[in-house]
């Protein structure tokens, strides 16, 4: 029995190995024939990747960008080749379709054999049969029933258009697709518009949410393609056992029911259809009682030689089995592919006036030209209507072109060994089709820009391959003729009452690391005079107000920007002569304070305030996040000048601690380059059932504004740090260097750094943990400096202290012992929150020369007077760089943010229950900047360019290349689907910035001339060394506001709603009180505090609404200049939980215990944060080298000093374990 054990033993790793030697000569299989390919791994291939992308088209399209319109993948073990290249796709689908006849299985073992996934004699047997149903003769039989399904879709279109508010026009389209095919397949009227809970609709709707590609026998058999018809066998009769006892047990003793695959589900109940039908035939024209009338209850051999038409015949498991692939092919399909037409016209009014005309040219009479009731379907547009118009045509295929929806079926699978284009190409390798590339080919669709929508290309001859919406050659997709048919007589009939407008809430998605939010906040009056209702409120400092509009009763207001003064006067006036009045501008002391206006609201009524701007995103945690923030607090701001808190925006608003108006979020976000979503913040839902999208809203409702939305966005693990956007007037490139990018820059300087931290001790910092966050930031800082710089900490509150007594003192051992006793006995005992007086002592006493300054500020940003600070800062930025530290729930976002960006350093918030180590390891100091913007190893710049001649204009031959020195950091061009954009955003982007830039524009005229940086080469024209009055500076800054329409400090956006013989003489001021974060309410006095029964009876409510197109994997890098300066480079990292609920602690070292082993990884890393000695290294004892690897430190081969081998030792473990 032993030797037989090990015999068989020795049989299976034989077979092991020698299953492994054919995996790795399977993986040769590209290699040999000189074919790219991206990497992959053993066994999976590039299957890991494909499964964790959420869009599996855009992911062959980044990899035909990197390798070629001919390149390979190994789908598991099975080479596929993906193919872009039209004489080659030509090849496979026409010229030798008898070796490329079939598609591959998704499963093998399935008894659902039809038209699609048939092969062989069966496929043609099944096409032979069923292709008769979509001649033109039957197509105009069916053209009645396409038309009454449509005419339900018109009834509920009438009741909206009779409301005129706006709705989602894709949910009719499902439901108007599905009775289709219904009525057309199997002659059931399911009125979905009506019944929209069928449960027909609900199975065939589930087949697209429970995608079989995500199921684990269906990616085993892609592992195993050896195995695949056994698994599919196997997977397949579960299901059926599952039907099994549902339709014979469960259904007689439970309403539940076990899990079955839709398709499955749909054959069993469509059964007795079928014998139904068989009982009582009928004179209906569907595509049921034509493959009817050829089916038998024979058993069929199919036979590849046995060309006889007698024999092609269907059994009924192959009509059920045909019924179903057409209702999921036409549904799903057809409906999306109206949503995008749809959507096309409400961007393009041109090409909807041309398609109306069009229509005005049909011979169809109106509605009351004819009451015979028998001729009531001429009144309609039929097959031979929809043939007369040759526009129509061209919309419809450029639609398809741009948006083509079944991309992933169109591919093939070798029967026989061949040769394509001088390639070998063995049985059974794959073929798979890149639509999107070669839909979006310039060398097969220009000299028309492809990714622009444009109807007309289609008037000139392509290449046969160029257009592959519903595939190519003898396996075209069968109903593509029904489907054309079905989408022209429903947009003929849409298009003949309607215009189609977008709604409030359509947004065309934005590039690269932007979102384009839209607040809608409603305000009420319950008093019985008129008030003026003033609010304000918060928004990010960057953001480019574009949009505000009031709406009221049936009214719509947009209201204009004008100059601050005028706009001012104008709204003035509007009140003084009765009519109500809307304003909306910006704190000139503050950057991210807004306030609105509402005049002369009438008692009872309400007032909809919407206001849409876009914004920049931040790139978080060592580039490995996206994170989108939307303000809701303003927190209570110190006055120097009053010693106390004071109102935002010179407003006198009341902060209180609780409000009755509250927020709802929905956000859009582009699953391309994502990996998931999570909120640091709020609990979030997330909805996952559009293919392109991510849909967020709050998980709970009635949520109040008291702490910021933050939205964390974690990008794949390899994705492109290059991004580069489009509009024919502005470019937008963003870039994202290497460590060794920078690496390379950095090593071309003798400069020394000076590191002084300034610390906010004053009494604000106690709460929340803020002071506690500030100690394990600068113990992480002061571990990280580098030997021989100079340092000094200075604590801030009513007054400030510094550690040493001269400006900075030398980093030696004596020097960082005092440093982290004083971080370790830090307190928030300081007093009011005076930050001026240690900028100013700092500004006094500037760095010597041949030292670089750089101020490391961690504060809760709680200060009035930003403006002062900012101004102050911007003086000392030619030798000082400051990173800002935001603490808490709410700091100034606007100081925060405004100290990096005037002084060239960069800046992050770190909110309450996260791990401070994530972001101080990622603000790692390593930097090859050049002059503005600086650029950071892992984190991104982005650059922008405005177009001032129309005769210059920008499309995606546009390349931007970064350079530092004499070296180039990267080059970008424009790829992506699609890169062009004609909304503005990226001007507004632009043109936002560069006010930012010419705010920053105050430094004495000796460190003028000494700036030059990226806006001064992108923006010439604005940027006049002699142009430095304050006078100037803010012209343009008004010329440029009203030039994009973007608010400024400067400008306003005003809107009058004339009244006739109304007054407002009795009109009240009521400023909406703001909701104060709940770690700031101990600012606040009791004569401060105000209850909700002391509210002023104007409310307000605001509903957050946004689009993201957040790191889009699609493209290569950029450019500016540099200027090479030193840094030190924190490399220590802590772990993330990623889960919504979790919240990490923010500890203090350990002092239970010393015993690594028992700690858990936080604690494991502040142990060894504490041991760390001043240098950087290490010195630990044998027992604590045993317990962190888990091996004594005899098993290490020493080859260096004890301190050395201990400091590789834990550095490994950090860089491996956190």
């Amino acid at each position: 029995m032993f030797y037989l054990s090990i015999i068989l033993l020795l049989t299976l790793i034989s077979l092991a190995v020698y299953y492994v030697f054919l995996l790795q000569q399977r993986y040769q299989y590209f290699r040999r024939r000189g074919i790219p390919t991206p990497p992959f791994r053993f066994f999976f291939g590039h299957m890991k990747t494909l499964w964790n992308v959420p869009s599996f088209h855009r992911q062959l399209e980044n990899w035909t960008k990197q390798y070629g319109k001919i390149y390979g993948i190994y789908q598991g073990t099975t080479p596929t080749f993906v193919v872009s290249d039209a004489d080659f796709l030509q090849e496979v689908f026409v010229k030798q379709f008898l070796n490329f006849p079939s598609r591959r299985q998704v499963l093998g073992g399935s008894r659902l054999r039809n038209v699609f996934n048939a092969s062989g004699a069966t496929w043609r047997r099944h096409r032979h049969v069923i292709n008769p149903t979509f001649s033109a003769a039957k197509l105009k039989m069916m053209s009645p029933l396409i038309n009454g399904c449509i005419t339900n879709v018109m009834d509920k279109l009438k009741d909206h258009a009779e409301n005129g508010n706006d709705f989602n026009i894709y949910t009719y389209y499902k439901r108007m697709t599905m009775d289709v095919i219904c009525r057309c397949a199997f002659g059931i009227d399911t009125d979905l518009q009506n019944n929209p809970d069928n449960i027909y609709f609900k199975k065939v709707e589930e087949i697209f949410v429970r995608s079989i590609r995500s199921n684990s026998f269906f990616r085993l058999s892609q592992l195993l393609p050896e195995l695949a018809y056994i698994i599919g066998k196997v997977f397949f009769g579960i299901n059926m056992v599952r039907a099994f006892i549902n339709i014979h047990i469960l259904s007689l003793i439970s309403k539940k029911e076990l899990p079955e695959l839709p398709s499955i589900w749909l054959f069993n109940r469509l059964h007795p259809i079928i014998e139904q039908r068989q009982k009582t035939p009928t004179s209906r024209v569907d595509v049921l009682q034509l493959m009817m009338q050829v089916m038998t209850d024979e058993k069929i051999h199919d036979d590849v030689q046995d060309t006889s038409k007698a024999n092609y015949r269907l059994v009924k498991g192959e009509i059920i089995s045909n019924i179903i692939v057409f209702m999921a092919a036409g549904y799903e399909t057809t409906s999306t592919a109206l949503a995008y037409a749809t959507y096309e016209l409400a961007r393009h009014p041109e090409v909807l006036e041309k398609i109306q005309a069009e229509i005005d040219q049909l011979p169809l009479s109106n509605d009351d030209d004819d009451d015979d009731s028998n001729d009531e379907m001429k009144k309609y547009p039929d097959y031979d209507i929809v043939a007369q118009m040759p526009y129509m045509d061209m919309f419809v295929s450029e639609v398809l072109r741009m948006y083509p929806i079944a991309n992933t079926a169109v591919q093939r699978r070798t029967a026989e060994n061949t040769v394509v284009q001088g390639i070998s190409i063995e049985k059974g390798t794959l073929i798979h089709t890149d639509i999107f590339s070669v839909h979006y080919d310039p060398e097969l669709w220009g000299p028309e820009d492809p990714y622009v929508f444009y109807p007309e290309r289609h008037q000139v001859k392509r290449h046969p391959m160029a257009y592959l919406p519903f595939g190519a050659g003898p396996r075209q997709c069968i109903g593509m003729r029904f489907a054309l048919i079905e989408m022209k007589i429903l947009l003929v009939r849409l298009l003949r009452e309607y215009c189609i407008l977008p709604g409030e809430e359509l947004q065309t998605t934005i590039r690269s690391f932007a979102a384009d939010v839209t607040i809608t906040q409603l305000f009420r009056n319950e008093e019985t005079t008129p008030i003026e209702a003033v609010y304000c409120f918060p928004i990010e400092e960057q953001a480019a107000i574009y949009s505000f509009i009031a709406r009221i009763d049936d009214r719509e207001i947009t209201a204009q920007l004008k100059e601050k003064k005028t706009a001012q006067k104008e709204y003035s006036e509007a009140l003084q002569a009765g009519h109500g009045a809307y304003l909306l501008e910006q704190d000139e002391n503050s950057q991210d304070n807004f306030v609105i206006n509402v005049g002369a609201l009438p008692p009872g009524k309400e007032c909809e305030i919407v206001i849409s701007y876009v914004t920049e995103l931040n790139l978080v945690e060592n580039g490995t996040k996206i994170r989108f923030v939307i303000p809701t607090t303003i927190a209570p701001r110190y006055n120097p000048g009053i010693g106390d808190i004071s109102s935002p925006a010179s407003t006198t608003s009341k902060y209180i601690q609780s409000v009755p108006y509250t927020i709802d979020f929905r956000c859009q976000i582009e699953k391309i380059g994502i990996a998931s979503v999570s909120s640091v913040s709020h609990p979030i839902r997330m909805d996952l059932s559009q293919t392109d999208f991510y849909i967020i809203t709050f998980a709970q409702q009635n949520t109040q504004l008291e702490r910021d939305i933050m939205l964390d966005m974690e990008l794949i693990e390899n994705h492109s740090n290059t991004v580069l956007a489009v509009e024919t007037n502005a470019i937008m490139a963003s870039f994202t260097p290497s460590e060794e990018d920078c690496q390379r820059v950095i090593n071309n300087t003798d400069l020394t750094n000076e590191f002084i931290f300034v610390v906010d001790c004053s009494g604000s910092m106690d709460d929340e943990n803020k002071i506690e966050l500030a100690r394990q930031a600068m113990l992480l800082f002061l571990k990280s400096l580098p030997v021989n710089c100079y340092f000094n900490i200075i604590r801030f509150g009513s007054d400030h202290q510094g550690l040493f007594s001269e400006i900075t003192a030398i980093y030696n051992e004596v020097n960082a012992q005092k440093a982290e006793q004083l971080t370790k006995t830090m307190r928030a005992d300081l007093g009011g929150t005076e930050l001026l007086p240690p900028l100013e002592w700092l500004d006094k006493n500037p760095p010597i020369q041949d030292r670089a300054r750089q101020i490391f500020l961690l504060t809760d940003g709680e200060v009035s007077n930003v403006d002062e600070v900012v101004d102050l800062c911007r003086t000392m930025a030619t030798s000082t760089r400051i990173f800002s530290f935001g603490l808490g729930s709410s700091p100034s976002r606007s100081l925060v943010k405004g100290l990096a960006r005037a002084t060239n350093g960069r800046f992050v918030f770190i909110s309450p229950h996260t791990s401070v180590d994530v972001h101080v390891g990622t603000e790692a100091i390593i930097t090859a900047p050049t002059n503005i913007p600086p650029v950071y190893a892992n984190d991104y710049i982005i650059v922008y360019a405005l177009i001032q001649k129309k005769s210059i204009r920008f499309d995606h031959y546009s390349t931007v290349i970064l350079t530092a020195e004499q070296f180039q950091l990267g080059r970008a061009k424009v790829t992506y689907t699609p890169a062009v954009s004609n909304n503005k955003m990226i001007a507004r982007l632009a043109a936002k910035a560069l006010i930012l830039e010419l705010q920053h524009q105050k430094l004495p005229s000796s460190t003028q001339k000494k700036k030059r940086n990226l806006f001064k080469t992108l923006f010439k024209k604005h940027h006049n060394d002699e142009e430095t009055t304050k006078e100037t500076t803010k012209k343009r800054i008004i010329e440029l506001s009203l030039k994009h329409n973007i608010l400024g400090p400067h400008t306003a956006f005003v809107g009058v709603e004339k009244r006739l013989n109304a007054s407002n003489a009795d009109m009240v001021l009521r400023e909406v009180p703001i909701q104060i974060s709940t770690d700031d309410q101990h600012l606040l006095t009791h004569s401060q505090m105000y209850s909700n029964s002391y509210m002023p009876t104007s409310m307000s409510s605001a509903m957050y609404d946004c689009d993201i197109d957040a790191f889009c994997d699609y493209s290569e890098p950029m450019e500016s200049c540099s200027h090479p300066e030193p840094a030190s480079n924190i490399r220590l990292r802590d772990e993330v939980c990623e889960d919504n609920s979790c919240h990490l602690r923010i500890n203090n070292v350990p002092t239970q215990t010393t015993d690594i082993s028992l700690m858990n990884d936080e604690d494991t890393v502040r142990y060894l944060i504490h041991k760390q000695k001043f240098d950087g290294s290490w010195q630990l004892n044998e027992n604590d080298i045993q317990r962190l690897t888990g091996k004594p430190m005899t098993t290490f081969q020493q080859k260096a000093n004890n301190e050395i081998l201990i400091s590789a030792i834990v550095i490994s473990i950090l860089e491996v374990r956190f």
